[in-house]
């Protein structure tokens, strides 16, 4: 699905000022190939090793929270992020079993945690091996992630799982073509309750303001093609913003995406940046969780950064990044359209995740000016 211009809908100073005020007011991917870690089925004789993250002061970060939220061109933080140096060398435990297989299992523990995330900066893995997340009750598991997800840069940012405790397992079979590279870079704490699977909804659901109309609403019924162009993005496993899927001239779906400068602004944020696509609700102002299990998460890590600019004063913000893979067709892709003229656009239409809320959708039936943002 393509190319619906945005001079009817997301006109790209409009969508990035909108962008400024939702973040300022308030396989290569995270695809995975399922399946369960041999520990589930097998017994495994040594005890999990946790590493154990330093308590930290959350009401003062709540206090920054609270002035950043008044401040030009900040996304919405949500965790504490720790950098760390976990591998297969230094931290976790190995096991062997008589078939030859072998498998590590690695623990991470940040005391009242709403949920943990962490990156990769060194992932990449010899065929038929894989690797597990879950949390400690085995109430959510996310994989198996394998060679699939290789890439160049070696970065993987893994969604955050529920709880304060986690299990990295990695599964090897007893032949294999070369040994892993797997090292943990940075743990995040979430603070906020961004994935709260513990609640009917997560942290940020039903923040945003009183302008932003469920997507699923009568509001937004002519623009059920092109709400699956806009994702909800994690960067740095800490922030959130959003952005919009983009065509090009030749029109062949390359997977590129229109972001703000201050949500993604370097090569690193954009790597190690996790992008969910279709978190929205069922129906107009559903109460029904919008994302009821977490294996029906439709996201994407990492992506490449392509052009940014910020020019301080406010006329330009923008990020233009390519995602490391399409997202799959089960995602219903949308690619909107864009165009350059200096005519505007009779009405302008918004579709985004204000404050990290589920997807909205805002309308002026007046047309646009130009102007500059001050915050």
């Amino acid at each position: 699905m393509k190319n619906r211009t945005l001079n009817k809908t997301l006109l790209s100073a409009i969508f990035i000022n909108l962008l400024f005020l939702f973040a300022s007011n308030s396989i290569i991917a995270q695809i995975s190939d399922g399946g369960l870690p041999l520990s589930y089925n097998i017994n495994l004789k040594k005890a999990v090793p946790f590493e154990v993250l330093e308590n930290f002061d959350v009401k003062k970060l709540l206090i920054e929270d609270t002035i950043n939220s008044k401040l030009k061109g900040k996304p919405l933080r949500f965790a504490k992020t720790f950098s760390v140096n976990y591998n297969t060398e230094n931290s976790g435990v190995w096991d062997t079993l008589p078939n030859g297989n072998k498998t590590w299992r690695l623990g991470i523990k940040s005391k009242g945690a709403y949920s943990l995330s962490f990156t990769f900066n060194k992932y990449y893995l010899p065929p038929n091996s894989k690797i597990f997340v879950y949390n400690i009750d085995k109430s959510q598991l996310l994989g198996a992630f394998t060679d699939k997800n290789n890439k160049k840069s070696q970065i993987l940012s893994i969604s955050p799982v529920k709880g304060d405790a986690i299990i990295i397992e990695y599964n090897e079979p007893a032949k294999v073509a070369f040994k892993p590279l797997l090292n943990i870079i940075q743990v995040a704490h979430d603070y906020k309750g961004i994935f709260n699977y513990l609640r009917t909804k997560d942290g940020q659901y039903g923040l945003s303001g009183d302008c932003n109309v469920d997507i699923n609403c009568n509001e937004g019924s002519e623009w059920q093609k092109e709400k699956h162009s806009v994702c909800r993005i994690i960067i740095d496993n800490s922030e959130l913003c959003t952005g919009a899927l983009i065509n090009n001239t030749k029109n062949d779906s390359k997977p590129y995406l229109l972001t703000a400068n201050h949500c993604i602004g370097s090569e690193n944020r954009a790597e190690t940046s996790i992008f969910y696509f279709n978190y929205e609700n069922i129906s107009c102002n559903d109460t029904i969780d919008p994302n009821p299990s977490p294996s029906s998460i439709q996201s994407v890590s990492g992506s490449y950064l392509k052009a940014t600019k910020n020019d301080s004063v406010g006329k330009l913000d923008f990020s233009l990044i390519e995602l490391s893979t399409p997202p799959p067709i089960a995602y219903k892709p949308y690619y909107s359209g864009w165009d350059r003229s200096a005519s505007p656009a009779m009405r302008t239409v918004c579709i985004h995740h204000p404050q990290g809320d589920v997807k909205k959708i805002s309308k002026d039936n007046e047309a646009p000016v130009s102007n500059t943002y001050t915050g």
